[in-house]
């Protein structure tokens, strides 16, 4: 018979004769389904398994995109904390920490005397 082939004889009895000659396809579809699950030892079906690895690679990717935009955060952070001394600092010594002009570094004796 052609069901012996899809369905083990321990489980289905494939010799008893169908009492009507029509076979519903969800039942067909589920029963294919579990036999190739339990044929091959799998726990999931292949629809859970499939939704489990578009979460997992979802997560993947929001885990990239926060380490990126955490990355973006700190960067701006850095830059306040360098740019923050040049708020509180006296008038007359800003010179001293100019980026743009690295020769003033010695020149806080000659300003404040």
């Amino acid at each position: 018979m052609a069901n012996s082939r899809c369905f083990p004889a321990k489980e289905y009895d494939v010799e008893a004769p169908l009492l009507t000659d029509h076979v519903d396809e969800a039942v067909l579809q589920r029963l294919k389904e579990e036999y190739w699950r339990r044929k091959f030892n799998l726990r999931y079906s292949r629809q859970r398994r499939l939704m489990f690895n578009l979460f997992l690679f979802s997560m993947i990717i929001c885990l990239i995109l926060f380490i990126v935009l955490l990355s973006r955060i700190m960067a701006i952070f850095k830059l306040l904390v360098d740019i923050m001394p040049l708020f509180f600092m006296h008038p007359q010594r800003s010179v001293q920490y100019s980026p743009t002009n690295p020769s003033a570094l010695g020149q806080e004796d000659s300003i404040l005397t």
